[in-house]
């Protein structure tokens, strides 16, 4: 089963800190990598993210066996927990943080606040054209035209979150996905993934055809606007027997400490 939750960072802070406190979960790597971020308020962000994410691993597994135990990265960057029987994804944006856990599957997650990317127009549809193509159909939560005239940015930053997800399911990044859908550059040549087979040469048909025969799925997740009401656009890209017929639901944090610290030691549930 795939969890999903919604941090809304500065309403958390305190009793992300607090928790911290009372029982550090942090490793000193993650430390380190954190103090290392150039900007205060980046470096912020990451903090509490990291403080989320280690806190829904131990309440995931009821354990505190892997609290400050180091991430190891993929060759790609793709973070991940020796010997920890679960998988996980994360991103964070202007004050939010999405994470997603699961049992062991590949998956990735991914968030936008509205906003417009800076892409030539006909790179634009052909990012929703490429998006279009991998979200499973039952879980669409948006419906776009990619046609000739001018994309509406909710579609595009919808089409840009599930290319993204799918990504970072993969564990190769955004550009090496872009380049291999033909969004942009060329296609890249065949080669062996980790988790999906050969990615041909010849464009969005043949690389839609590897994702499809290698089991994975995209799905849109709705998320609740900000408090100045910005629209927000999320996806999570899985294997899709895990998924099923429908998206999961996107869980809030608990913000207050008592809360927080109930759901970490499991006295509430989801």
């Amino acid at each position: 089963m795939v969890q999903v939750w919604l941090v809304e960072l500065e309403e958390a802070a305190a009793a992300l800190e607090a928790e911290e406190v009372r029982h550090p979960r942090l490793s000193d790597d993650d430390l380190d990598r954190i103090a290392a971020l150039a900007a205060p308020q980046l470096q912020r962000q990451r903090r509490l993210t990291a403080i989320a994410l280690r806190l829904l691993i131990a309440a995931r597994l009821s354990s505190d066996r892997f609290d400050r135990v180091p991430f190891a990265r993929t060759p790609a960057g793709k973070p991940e927990l020796p010997g920890a029987p679960l998988s996980f994804s994360l991103a964070h944006s202007e004050g939010r943080a999405l994470l997603a856990i699961a049992d062991g599957r590949p998956l990735g997650v991914d968030l936008e606040a509205g906003r417009t990317l800076r892409m030539a127009p006909a790179r634009q549809r052909a990012l929703m054209r490429a998006a279009e193509a991998v979200v499973l159909p039952q879980m669409r939560g948006a419906e776009f035209s990619s046609g000739t005239g001018e994309p509406a940015p909710a579609s595009v930053l919808q089409a840009w979150v599930r290319l993204e997800a799918l990504a970072k399911a993969e564990g190769s990044g955004i550009a090496r996905v872009l380049t291999a859908a033909g969004v942009m550059g060329r296609p890249v040549q065949q080669e062996r993934y980790a988790q999906q087979p050969d990615v041909a040469s010849g464009g969005l048909d043949d690389w839609v055809a590897a994702y499809s025969s290698a089991g994975f799925g995209v799905c849109d997740l709705h998320l609740p606007p900000d408090t100045a009401r910005q629209p927000w656009y999320g996806a999570l890209a899985a294997p899709a027997v895990v998924l099923g017929y429908e998206a999961p639901a996107v869980h809030k944090l608990p913000g207050d400490q008592a809360a927080l610290r109930a759901f970490v030691a499991g006295r509430t549930t989801v």
